[in-house]
């Protein structure tokens, strides 16, 4: 809800990159902590699988902080992309296909990293993903075209992907 929000401010204020930069800040510093705060690899080959052992985990409280605050960032683009889109001149057609197709890619990324964190734990998945977030929003912010949105926003989409579901 917040994310939007903050995204739109900054929007407003600074234009364009400054957003998408402090978004990719905020998601490398909560990998920083994601490997510092999680000191187990959550479901590694072996344990249950069931809330009560997920709520019993001592990383409950800083994986859902993690989560929430990675969650708010990635968030931020809802509002941006489809206003620098009308700004550049896309039509809303070419927006659309373009967030479908990123909704696509999560989608499958989601399966697919859900399985690879049931088999090789939470943590490897978690900050594997939010360092592709957090690059590929980043370059979005210093190499800004919508042909470098066409290609990164699917990047984005698979590190948002792989992180979401190992959280």
């Amino acid at each position: 809800i917040a994310g939007p929000v903050l995204g739109g401010v900054l929007y407003g204020r600074y234009g364009i990159g400054v957003p998408f930069l402090v978004a990719s800040s905020v998601i490398l510093v909560v990998a920083l902590l994601d490997l510092f705060l999680i000191s187990d690899v959550w479901y590694g080959k072996g344990m249950k699988r069931d809330l009560r052992t997920a709520g019993m985990s001592r990383n409950i409280v800083p994986l859902t902080l993690i989560w929430v605050i990675a969650m708010f960032v990635l968030s931020i683009g809802q509002l941006i992309i489809p206003r620098y889109a009308e700004e550049v001149g896309v039509s809303s057609r070419e927006t659309g296909i373009l967030l479908g197709a990123v909704g696509l890619v999560l989608m499958i990324s989601y399966v697919l990293f859900g399985r690879i964190s049931d088999k090789v734990g939470r943590a490897l998945p978690m900050v594997t993903g939010l360092c592709v977030a957090a690059l590929g929003i980043g370059l979005l912010a210093v190499f800004l075209s919508w042909n470098t949105m066409r290609i990164l926003l699917p990047v984005i989409a698979v590190g948002g992907g792989a992180f979401a579901p190992a959280g």
